[in-house]
């Protein structure tokens, strides 16, 4: 006696199909990426900025940044274009263990828990942000 809750039988989807969908959630992602780059570049700036981050680049006058140490404001710049931390690392010319010590110090100045909220709040702030990165 078959289970009348049970799903039915569906067809498995073959390699095409899934590769069709997977392409297909790409370019969503791919569509949501180009909007967040558009926010986050200053009006103005030159498309693909550098990847070097300036202290200034991040808007100042907010408490919680103006807490951060010269370092942390760049380490951070580059976290808002959306660099990976051996990225960061690599541009900033430090270790990857360095760059997580100074996201540690700036999650916690900044009261948050993680890569994304400290982003978020960022680019929360009024004033300029530093544009994305080139990929």
């Amino acid at each position: 006696m078959q289970d009348e809750r049970a799903a039915p039988d569906l067809p498995s989807p073959t390699m095409a199909e899934l590769a069709r969908e997977a392409i297909a959630h790409l370019e969503g992602l791919a569509r949501v990426v180009a909007r967040m780059q558009g926010l986050a570049e200053p009006a103005g700036a030159p498309a693909g900025n550098a990847a070097r981050a300036e202290p200034g680049g991040l808007p100042s006058g907010s408490p919680h940044l103006d807490r951060l140490t010269r370092r942390e404001r760049e380490v951070l710049a580059l976290l808002v274009r959306g660099m990976p931390n051996r990225r960061i690392a690599r541009s900033l010319n430090i270790t990857d263990a360095t760059v997580k010590n100074h996201l540690h110090a700036v999650f916690v100045k900044l009261g948050v828990a993680d890569r994304t909220e400290a982003v978020a709040k960022v680019l929360a702030q009024p004033g300029p942000h530093p544009g994305p990165h080139s990929p």
